[in-house]
């Protein structure tokens, strides 16, 4: 998914879920399940998700032992942020609570394409 597309998803998360955003998030990182093999971190930017799911993220994202000498973004792995993605989109899907172009990415990313 592109950097836009996961931005235009975590602000729609924010805005619909509110308070309720960090309890989502915190059941998504515990239905996570690691694959084995090799899997790179990413940096997630608060100027890319926002301030409101940014805080969320920091608080429920298991610390990866890395020191951060940056505090504007958070390292994640690849395989971890794939997956709260999809999630969080999911369930935003089901609700209907985004517009059409990205229920057509989750479809994509279900189909596999």
């Amino acid at each position: 998914m592109k950097v836009e597309q996961e931005a235009q998803v975590w602000l729609y998360a924010a805005e619909h879920y509110r308070d309720s955003l960090m309890a989502i998030v915190g059941d998504a990182v515990a239905s996570y399940r690691r694959k084995p093999g090799l899997d790179s971190f990413t940096r997630i930017y608060k100027q890319d998700v926002g301030a409101v799911a940014f805080a969320v993220l920091e608080r429920v994202l298991p610390s990866a032992d890395l020191p951060r000498t940056d505090s504007s973004y958070i390292p994640v792995r690849e395989q971890l942020r794939s997956h709260l993605i999809y999630q969080v989109l999911k369930r935003l899907v089901e609700e209907e609570a985004v517009p059409v172009e990205l229920r057509d990415i989750l479809f994509s990313i279900d189909l596999g394409l």
